[in-house]
């Protein structure tokens, strides 16, 4: 992960940990409480998402340069007839 993942994931996390901890005690209302757990929750979904989406792009580069030097070792043992 880099660091704006990172960093959303603990903001994520720290949503939601506090939206518990500051409902608990009934410090916050219940409503308010869900509207931090349901922020902190999509935070968490974003930073997968965007994790998930660079991984994935990461992945098809990946294959696409290990296409090219199959392809470059084929040719070289080829005999030319």
């Amino acid at each position: 992960m880099n660091l704006p993942e990172k960093l959303m994931r603990i903001g994520s996390l720290l949503l939601v940990l506090c939206s518990l901890g500051l409902r608990l005690p009934h410090i916050i209302s219940a409503a308010d409480g869900q509207t931090l757990l349901t922020f902190g929750l999509l935070l968490g979904l974003l930073s997968y998402s965007s994790y998930s989406r660079r991984l994935r792009r990461h992945n098809s580069e990946l294959l696409e340069l290990l296409e090219q030097q199959e392809k470059q070792h084929t040719t070289r043992e080829q005999p030319n007839l």
